[in-house]
């Protein structure tokens, strides 16, 4: 199956105007649902991206010490999540996030200006609370889009329609890109238009490094991806390898300048994260050699694995294989890659867990192309009763799981009884776990409400 070839069961002719309809719809649905609660379940890595969208839009710059309601920001020394540089206050992590919510922004910070509500006002913290979900919903939103419309070139719409709808409310794409502005959700919105573009749109291929070097820019580790994209590139279709690299090497050096200009660091902000990390966690370094340990954990711990989180994805991986064994998928091998980089890379990484989130959050970037690679083995999912059954239990689990910790999530188990960043064999309790802790904060009585993370309480 080569790049831009349909398939469709049964030779029906695919319907554009139902495609864009069904892509309406998808959007719309998801940015209602994903808003459907108004609690920001953001920790403490997403505070500078609240913030950083109002010193962009009011003063061009990236500077945060102008924000007394900023948490922790009389803290000393700083927390991990921002620095001192210059003589000022910036965020530890990429800035394209908050950029790329600045559209969102705009009229809210420019009708407290003209009200002249300060910084410190109550309702300047929950504009930026409030804005701050919207964009990131938006962009998980968008993802989801374009999951659908590479589906819809391989699959049947219906069932493009479905698989997009379990990438929106099966992954992490409800319970942590949607619900706060992390840098997973511009990441996977980013690798999803690239799929979009490599599989269905070949000869856009500047396009498509574009967006793979913006996928890098809003998540470093995302040069997992773009090098096996460029890689094969290179191996395949060698004369068009320079255009492919055009718009990379100019984010490339824009992102360069910027980290040597703020940070002094061609890395960025992570060398003080990374050291932040080892102290916090009480860890002898980044990497580890322990990969059989962080395997399991990213595929199978009951607080982090993303087959207890989003078990169908399963699938994916089943079809991940398959594309590397068929030559007839040989354009979507460099996703098939992609995802077992990502596996490969977060399971030599000693802190796989990711600190305080809800579930497999290190794997978010690798959930739309998992959806994807569902669709080559679609036809062995509906050849058989009992594989088709199994299947639709498994999303059913999924997006239960997702739900609960979109609606339900408070992050009390990650510190409660001890902190688990430092006790490691609580990331294996079978009974009292992410899903079963946070299943347990659902109260039928209004007088004890659901209460979101407080990143003035938790640490991480």
């Amino acid at each position: 199956m080569t790049a831009g070839s349909a398939a469709h069961p049964g030779g029906a002719v695919p319907d554009p105007r139902r495609r864009k309809r069904l892509a309406c719809l998808l959007l719309f649905s998801c940015i209602f649902l994903y808003n459907f609660t108004r609690h920001y379940l953001g920790t403490s890595d997403t505070v500078p991206n609240m913030y950083l969208p109002v010193s962009i839009i009011l003063h061009g710059d990236f500077y945060l010490d102008r924000f007394p309601t900023l948490p922790r920001i009389n803290q000393r020394p700083l927390p991990y999540f921002l620095q001192f540089r210059n003589g000022r206050v910036i965020s530890s992590y990429p800035v394209l996030p908050a950029i790329m919510a600045v559209p969102v922004y705009l009229g809210p910070v420019l009708w407290l200006k003209a009200e002249g509500i300060s910084y410190g006002s109550p309702i300047f913290s929950e504009m930026c609370i409030f804005s701050a979900k919207l964009a990131a919903s938006l962009i998980a939103a968008c993802s989801a889009v374009f999951v659908f419309l590479t589906l819809a070139a391989y699959a049947s719409q219906s069932k493009a329609f479905a698989l997009a709808h379990l990438y929106a409310f099966g992954t992490s794409a409800f319970a942590i890109a949607s619900q706060a502005l992390w840098m997973h959700g511009p990441a996977m919105l980013f690798l999803s238009i690239a799929a979009y573009l490599w599989l269905c749109r070949p000869k856009r291929l500047i396009a498509a490094g574009a967006m793979l070097s913006l996928a890098v820019a809003a998540r470093p580790v995302m040069m997992v991806a773009a090098g096996i994209f460029t890689m094969y590139v290179a191996m395949r279709r060698p004369r068009e390898l320079p255009r492919f690299l055009a718009v990379p090497a100019v984010v490339a050096a824009l992102l360069l300048a910027f980290n040597l200009h703020f940070y002094n660091s061609l890395s960025g902000g992570y060398r003080e994260v990374n050291a932040d990390m080892l102290q916090h966690q009480r860890l002898p370094s980044v990497w580890t050699s322990a990969i059989p340990t962080g395997l399991a954990g990213l595929l199978i711990s009951p607080s982090r694995g993303l087959f207890i989180f989003s078990p169908f994805l399963l699938a994916g991986f089943w079809g991940g294989i398959r594309v590397l064994r068929d030559s007839r998928w040989r354009e979507w091998q460099p996703l098939a890659l992609s995802v077992f980089g990502q596996v490969l890379l977060f399971s030599c990484y000693s802190s796989w867990w990711g600190g305080m989130c809800y579930g497999p959050r290190l794997l978010s970037e690798a959930c739309p192309y998992l959806v994807l690679l569902i669709a080559p083995v679609i036809p062995e999912i509906d050849a058989k009763r009992l594989r088709r059954v199994t299947f639709q239990v498994l999303a059913a689990a999924s997006i239960f799981v997702q739900t609960a910790g979109a609606m339900l999530w408070t992050g009390n188990w990650y510190a409660d009884p001890t902190d688990v960043d430092i006790d490691h064999a609580r990331l294996w309790d079978w009974k009292d776990n992410e899903i079963t802790r946070t299943l347990r904060n659902y109260r039928w009585s209004p007088e004890s409400p659901h209460k979101p993370p407080s990143t003035e309480s938790l640490p991480r």
